[in-house]
């Protein structure tokens, strides 16, 4: 019997900061978060602050440079998840250095 109520990691995502601009959204690689996270974990490892994106079009955070936080829930069951679907994002100057996420499920 497989052990219920154990957490699990999404493949993580990423993407180069040469290849991103200030005018729209770009998708990171592995972009669709493909189950309901109940944390997200966001590093930017470049010198260049940038907006992070949840759905595409809007901004909804700001990555300082050489910074990481995760967001979301610290409570686990049945509480407060990123959707499946969920789309990561970036906008900025394009630089040196890359952007990665990850998130956790059960």
């Amino acid at each position: 019997m497989a052990e219920q109520n154990s957490i699990k990691s999404i493949n993580m995502g990423y993407i180069d900061l040469a290849t991103i601009n200030n005018t729209t959204f770009t998708a990171v690689t592995n972009a669709l978060v493909p189950e309901a996270c109940f944390t997200l974990s966001l590093v930017n490892d470049s010198n260049l602050s940038f907006q992070v994106s949840y759905d595409g079009v809007n901004a909804h955070e700001v990555m300082i440079a050489n910074s990481q936080f995760q967001i979301g829930s610290s409570l686990i069951g049945d509480h407060a998840r990123f959707p499946k679907g969920t789309i990561i994002a970036i906008k900025g100057t394009p630089g040196v250095g890359y952007f990665y996420f990850g998130g956790y499920y059960l």
